[in-house]
């Protein structure tokens, strides 16, 4: 059996070194049995196994944060707005027009708190992944020369630990994230309105056919800087349309444990 020091006797509980005998078979696979030649043995259990049953395999620890468990009632469409919704915004302030209050952050530094967790939920995976001769990474947990059946067992470990995480990430990478792209959105617009010294523009003629925007300066025509706050404020708009869908992602999260 094994110990965490390595593998001892079941019956004894000395320690001994696995060794692969010859003609010995594969004992993967779902009969328990493979007739193939066995070319090691399990590094977490010590099970002989063939070529095939030893091959690499990755665990996508992840998946337990994907959108199917985060928001299982969004179509394809709510998963579109949402990548819509969250891409870059225009890069304020200008580089040579400071702003009169306070600039703050806010989708930068969302980015960085649900950069954190999901540190956090790594950090919580990778002993598991050690446990049975793994290793964890921010792609996904590997298994090189362990048997299906200890994978299986280390997946659904991993699974339990990262389900402790979906309300909190749930809170964080979507709800808390969508207030600070809203919250962006509010600056930039308080930033334009103040350069240009009154609202922004309700509409811009033939802006279909205006250059795309990349930055704004000190020298850029205040059309453009109205192009910029009619972006925000349109961002802004349906960041509020968006937000009951955001809401309602997990029922009611009482009921889940957010422990961690």
């Amino acid at each position: 059996m094994r110990r965490p020091a390595g593998f001892a006797c079941a019956f004894c509980g000395a320690r001994v070194v696995p060794r692969l005998e010859p003609g010995t078979l594969c004992s993967s696979g779902e009969s328990g049995f493979c007739a193939d030649p066995a070319e090691s043995l399990c590094r977490a259990c010590g099970r002989p196994l063939c070529d095939r049953h030893n091959d690499p395999r990755r665990l996508y620890w992840h998946a337990g944060l994907d959108w199917g468990v985060l928001c299982p009632a969004w179509t394809g469409a709510d998963r579109a707005e949402w990548a819509r919704l969250s891409a870059a915004l225009p890069r304020l302030p200008a580089p040579d027009v400071e702003p009169s209050f306070e600039w703050h952050h806010h989708e930068r530094e969302s980015r960085q708190t649900v950069g954190l967790l999901e540190h956090d939920v790594l950090d919580a995976v990778r002993p598991l992944a050690r446990r049975w001769s793994g290793d964890a990474t921010e792609l996904g947990c590997l298994f090189d020369g362990v048997c299906p059946e200890c994978v299986s067992e280390a997946e659904e470990a991993v699974s339990k630990t990262v389900e402790r995480f979906v309300v909190r990430y749930r809170q964080v990478a979507l709800r808390d994230r969508l207030a600070a792209l809203r919250s962006e959105c509010e600056q930039g617009l308080r930033y334009i309105e103040e350069v240009l010294g009154r609202s922004v523009a309700a509409a811009i003629p033939d802006e279909d056919s205006l250059p795309t925007l990349d930055v704004l300066d000190s020298t850029s025509p205040r059309r453009d800087w109205d192009r910029w706050g009619i972006r925000l404020r349109d961002r802004r708009e349906a960041i509020d349309r968006f937000a009951s869908r955001v809401s309602a992602c997990g029922g009611k999260d009482g009921a889940e444990s957010g422990g961690d």
